[in-house]
Order: structure tokens, then C-alpha cells, then sequence
């Protein structure tokens, strides 16, 4: 079980890039990150696997001009486990040329309670701003392409689960191995 509370205050030209990845029963996390400086810039991979109850508060205020964020959630529900993502990304008038880009994906693999919530209070015409959510399962074509070439379904799904976790990570080869177990033993 996981309780985390992050709070981030970024200065001019800071820039933060946050890789995570969890395997927990429970979890519930807030993050907030005020880019106060001009060009500040925060990136967020984050990718997990659910197999209690997990909630996620992603709270980004863009407090100044010329500030990014990106935000990339990747997450896996096992059966019987329910996930919920929230991004809250906040600008308010007068804080211009700033990016604002959101993408959440939620795998199900079984009877899984899945939400994503993608806000975007945006004040200011001068903005670039995405989002985009998906929360499914691994599709038929990919694991028909991979049992064609002699790979059985539990194979494929467990190699479709280590590319969907892995792409989002940049981490050292220490931390991937250890993922890499959690996953194999899954």
C-alpha cells in the first residue's frame, strides 16, 4: 500500500523529467507541480500495473509564459482491480506560448474499473494544448500477429505487457531488470 504526496516548484528555465513505475495492492498519489519560472518544463512517464485500488491526482498549475508539461500515463489493470487518473492542467490568462499535452492509456486485462479524467482549464488563447485517452484491451490483431508466428497467447500477452510498460521508461539497465522480473512473474 502506497500513500505519496509530491509537491514541485519549478524556477525559470528548471526542467524536471519524472520516470515512474509502480506495482502496489493500493495506491493513492497527488502530484502537484507549479511551473513558476519562464521556460520551465516538466515531463512525467509513468507506467503501472494495478492489482488493488489506484488512484492518481496529477495536478500541473502554469503559473508563467513559455512553460510546458507532458504528461504520459501508461497503465496495466489486472483483473478485479480499478485504476483512476486524474490530470488537472491549469493556465490561466495572460501566461502565453505555454504547451500543455496530456495522454493516458489504461490496459485491461479482465473485469477492471478503469477512468481516466483529462482536465485542461485553460484561460489564454495562446496555447498549445493535447489530450488524448484510451483505456482497452491488447487488440486482437496484436496477439493474432504474434501467435502466427508460433508464440502462444500467454506469451504474447506477457510480451505485449513488457513493450506497453517498457516504451514509456527511460531508466538504467538495473531498473529495467527488475521491472522485467515484476512482470515476469505476473
Amino acid at each position: 500500500k502506497l500513500m505519496v504526496n509530491n509537491h514541485y516548484v519549478l524556477g525559470e528555465y528548471s526542467n524536471l523529467l519524472l520516470f515512474k513505475f509502480y506495482y502496489n495492492d493500493k495506491v493513492a498519489e497527488k502530484l502537484i507541480v507549479d511551473l513558476n519560472g519562464k521556460f520551465s518544463c516538466f515531463s512525467y512517464a509513468f507506467s503501472g500495473v494495478s492489482n488493488g485500488d489506484d488512484e492518481y491526482h496529477i495536478i500541473v498549475n502554469h503559473n508563467n509564459c513559455n512553460v510546458n508539461s507532458k504528461i504520459s500515463n501508461k497503465c496495466i489493470g489486472l483483473d478485479g482491480s480499478s485504476i483512476k487518473i486524474q490530470i488537472d492542467s491549469i493556465l490561466k490568462k495572460g501566461n502565453d506560448n505555454c504547451v500543455i499535452d496530456q495522454t493516458s492509456r489504461i490496459l485491461t486485462l479482465g473485469e477492471v474499473a478503469a477512468t481516466v479524467v483529462p482536465n485542461m482549464f485553460i484561460d489564454d488563447d495562446s496555447v498549445e494544448a493535447r489530450h488524448g485517452s484510451v483505456i482497452s484491451s491488447f487488440s486482437d490483431e496484436e496477439l493474432f500477429y504474434l501467435m502466427s508466428r508460433g508464440i502462444s497467447e500467454d506469451e504474447a500477452i506477457s510480451l505485449l505487457m513488457k513493450g506497453f510498460i517498457f516504451s514509456n521508461l527511460v531508466i538504467d539497465m538495473e531498473k529495467r531488470a527488475k521491472i522485467f522480473q515484476v512482470l515476469q512473474n505476473l
